[in-house]
């Protein structure tokens, strides 16, 4: 049985060095090793934090761009109606004067007509 510790020491030596190492710096610098867990829990909660304030920022540009995109189209869509409104007039005007001019056309050719 000694011969295989022995066997397993002689080729795996790094394995007991290490453990032992981490055993005496784990006593000896107890309250270091404290310290070292309670920066890591407050860099931890400071990145929480961070992430937090970045994800509200983003939600807040993203509802200031909707809104704004919302209202330029609201405005766009009453321009729209503005000018549906003025192509309908132009459009009944266009037809008047189309019909006076035909009326007029034929008014030409009747005279024409009774002088020739």
């Amino acid at each position: 049985m000694y011969k295989r510790v022995f066997l397993f020491l002689k080729h795996h030596w790094k394995i007991p060095v290490v453990l032992t190492l981490l055993l005496v710096c784990a006593i000896v610098y107890r309250s270091k090793v404290s310290s070292l867990l309670g920066a890591l829990h407050q860099t931890r909660d400071d990145y929480k934090k961070a992430l937090d304030e970045t994800r509200e920022a983003n939600k807040k540009a993203i509802d200031s761009v909707g809104r704004g995109a919302i209202a330029a189209l609201e405005q766009q869509e009453s321009r729209q109606e503005k000018l549906n409104k003025e192509l309908n007039g132009l459009e009944k005007e266009r037809d008047s004067l189309e019909e006076e001019l035909e009326e007029d056309l034929d008014k030409l050719a009747r005279e024409i007509k009774e002088k020739f």
